[in-house]
């Protein structure tokens, strides 16, 4: 049976707000197939005045608003990667959604909340992942080797150096792998214990412990403005 919802995860503080509207109109002005979408947003401090505006802009769209605070996402006990970066704790969000969701959600997409989407949502939903974890786009560092980000330590880690390198702003999950095979843990620990590598925490992780493991995806399903095709289709 075709599933008729589209399950969405973001996350945002007060400052983005302005983007996540963005984000979630392109979603609700491209979509034009049948499906509900049905977007989680993380609440990393979203004012209660910004959180109703957004409510009553779209209250006549066909979507289901859920409203989730960092504390119902990510256990306080659980260690979080700590470091001097410039990366906030809600990058790490993206990594418990298999977590948070309900467990009868089997799919998910994540989203930057910086991002607009110029196609039918529901193009990226269907996608099969077959018995892929996860699905993304390459970065624009292509290798775990690319002197411009990739992974520093990817000789130590046991990778070759043409493995490839995923940006984590854009994911399909395919939520009971990630769950039956403890893949949020795993992910976590390995950040933790090459901290010092670890220039972009989430995506660092993810791309040492599903080192070919990860669907690749079309460049089109994210890619910065300027290198943009006029059509996404």
């Amino acid at each position: 049976m075709r599933d008729n919802t589209i399950t969405i995860v973001l996350v945002c503080n007060d400052h983005f707000a302005i983007l996540l509207a963005t984000l979630i109109k392109s979603l609700t002005y491209n979509h034009s197939s049948e499906e509900l979408l049905s977007i989680y947003i993380v609440n990393d401090k979203i004012s209660l005045r910004t959180q109703t505006k957004i409510i009553d802009f779209f209250k006549d769209e066909h979507l289901d608003i859920n409203w989730l605070s960092m504390s119902d996402v990510i256990d306080r006990n659980i260690d979080l990667p700590s470091d001097s970066s410039t990366f906030p704790s809600n990058v790490y969000v993206r990594l418990f959604i298999p977590m948070f969701l309900p467990k009868t959600i089997k799919k998910a997409i994540y989203l930057d909340v910086d991002m607009i989407v110029c196609t039918d949502i529901s193009l990226l939903w269907n996608i099969d992942l077959g018995e892929y974890p996860v699905a993304a786009v390459r970065d624009r560092s292509q290798t775990v080797s690319s002197k411009w980000g990739g992974i520093t330590n990817y000789k130590e880690l046991g990778l070759a150096p043409e493995t490839p390198y995923f940006n984590s702003g854009l994911l399909i999950l395919n939520l009971d792998i990630w769950r039956s095979d403890n893949i949020t843990s795993k992910i976590i620990t390995s950040i933790n214990s090459n901290i010092k590598y670890a220039k972009i925490p989430d995506q660092y992780g993810i791309n040492i412990v599903l080192a070919n493991k990860i669907m690749e995806l079309d460049y089109k399903w994210n890619c910065y403005p300027h290198l943009a095709e006029k059509n996404p289709n």
